[in-house]
């Protein structure tokens, strides 16, 4: 166990034990190697991901394990732009990806050409996808089982 004084009382800020580490507080890491392990969300079972839903999976990946569904993408401010969500179609139908409103693009890279962006998307059973805001209400995606 490591201590430091913080505000005149001791304060654990790391521990270290055969099952396992915890570390209290932030983690900065300068001129090495940090490898660490990626966020999957819960699997989820619900026939439909909503707009607000599907903003706080930003950066996991979505195990989606119900029937055919839908999924609704969040209306992207400046803000969003880089955000990325990968969804694994790990269920017993079609996932279509729903644009929230008509004045979102998501684009669908394959292969060599890019989409126009003004359809919605589907990801078949055993499919993948992968959405990144590129601007305000734009999207592109990629992956496989995409239509």
């Amino acid at each position: 166990k490591f201590t430091a004084i913080k505000a005149g009382s001791a304060t654990d800020v790391l521990t270290l034990n055969g099952s396992g580490s915890t570390l209290t507080g932030s983690l900065e890491v300068t001129g090495g190697l940090l490898t660490a392990s990626q966020t999957i969300a819960n699997a989820v079972t619900d026939t439909d991901i909503s707009v607000s839903e599907f903003a706080t999976y930003n950066g996991k990946k979505i195990i989606y394990t119900g029937g055919a569904g839908s999924v609704h993408l969040a209306d992207a401010v400046a803000a969003d732009i880089g955000k990325a969500w990968t969804i694994i179609n790990a269920g017993t139908g079609a996932i279509t990806v729903n644009r929230a409103t008509s004045s979102q693009t998501i684009k669908l890279l394959n292969g060599s050409s890019v989409s126009a962006g003004s359809a919605n998307l589907t990801v078949a059973t055993g499919g993948i996808i992968e959405i990144i805001c590129t601007a305000a209400d734009n999207y592109i995606a990629f992956g496989s089982g995409i239509s």
